[in-house]
C-alpha cells in the first residue's frame, strides 16, 4: 500500500511485479491522508483510511475499492491509524492518533471504546500496543513534548508518563516489555528503559526528524535497528550492536 497524502489517494501494488492493482482516489473531500493500514476480518482484507480534518470519519474499504462502512464518532484530525486484535475477547479494535488525544474503536460493534487524553494539545503521532501478562498496554507520543504515555488499553487509564529528553517524538518501536526506542525531532534515536524510566542510549546520525524505526535480522550482523529520517536528504540507516547492554 502507498499513500499520497495531499491527493487523498491510496494505491495497492502487486509486490511481485509492482503493478498497481487498485487506485482508490478522492477518498475525502478535504484534508490529507497521513496514515492508513490493512485489517483482516473473516479471512478478508480491508483498508482503513483516516483524514486530517474533523469533518469526516475513518473509512473502511475492501481491496477492490468498495466502501464498506465509516467508524462512528471518529470525526477527528487524525495523523495515525492502526489496528489491534485482543485475543481474550476475540475483538478487533481501531486506534487513532489525533490532534489532542488518542482513541480506540470497537470495530465489530462500530463504536468508540476509549479516549486516552492527558491534555497534551498536539498531534499524537505514534501509538503502539503490547501485552504485559494478561494486561494490554498502549504507548503513545506527542509532537509538543518529550514524554511517552503508557495507558491501560482496556480501562483507558494513564499508568505512567516517562520523560525521554527526546524533543518532539515522532515514532516508537517496542523491542520488548522493558525496552522501547523513540525517534525524535532533534535527529536522535533514544533507547528507553520504561521499567526504570531511564534513557539508556542515544544514537545520532540522522540529518532530520527520525520518522520510522524497526528491527531486522541481518545475515551478517544479526539483530539490527533500521531507521528512516524525514526529507529527501535522508537515507535508511542500519544500526548494529544496538541491543548489547
Amino acid at each position: 500500500m502507498s499513500v499520497e497524502g495531499y491527493e487523498r489517494n491510496i494505491k495497492l501494488w502487486d509486490f511481485m511485479n509492482w503493478n498497481c492493482i487498485l487506485n482508490l482516489s478522492s477518498i475525502y473531500d478535504s484534508g490529507l491522508i497521513f496514515s492508513s493500514c490493512f485489517i483482516e476480518e473473516n479471512n478478508k482484507i480491508y483498508i482503513i483510511t483516516s483524514c486530517s480534518t474533523n469533518s469526516e470519519e475513518i473509512k473502511i474499504f475492501n481491496i477492490s475499492g468498495i466502501f464498506i462502512k465509516s467508524i462512528k464518532d471518529s470525526r477527528e484530525k487524525t495523523l495515525y491509524v492502526d489496528k489491534f486484535f485482543f485475543k481474550k475477547n476475540n475483538k478487533l479494535y481501531i486506534i487513532s492518533g489525533n490532534d489532542g488525544n488518542v482513541k480506540s474503536y470497537d470495530y465489530n460493534d462500530n463504536k468508540l471504546y476509549h479516549t486516552y487524553n492527558d491534555h497534551a494539545d498536539a498531534w499524537h503521532c505514534s501509538i503502539k500496543t503490547f501485552y504485559e501478562g494478561d494486561k494490554v498496554k498502549l504507548i503513545d507520543s506527542c509532537w509538543k513534548d518529550d514524554y511517552i504515555r503508557i495507558w491501560d488499553f482496556n480501562e483507558g487509564l494513564l499508568l505512567n508518563k516517562i520523560k525521554t529528553n527526546g524533543t518532539n517524538i515522532k515514532c516508537i518501536y517496542i523491542y520488548n516489555e522493558n525496552i522501547i526506542f523513540v525517534g525524535c525531532y532533534d535527529k536522535s534515536i533514544r533507547m528507553i528503559d520504561i521499567k526504570n524510566e531511564q534513557n539508556i542510549k542515544t544514537f545520532l546520525g540522522h540529518k532530520d526528524w527520525v520518522c520510522s524505526i524497526n528491527k531486522i535480522i541481518h545475515p551478517k550482523y544479526g539483530e539490527c535497528l533500521v531507521s528512516q529520517g524525514l526529507g529527501s536528504n535522508e537515507m535508511i540507516k542500519i544500526w548494529i550492536d544496538v541491543f548489547k547492554r
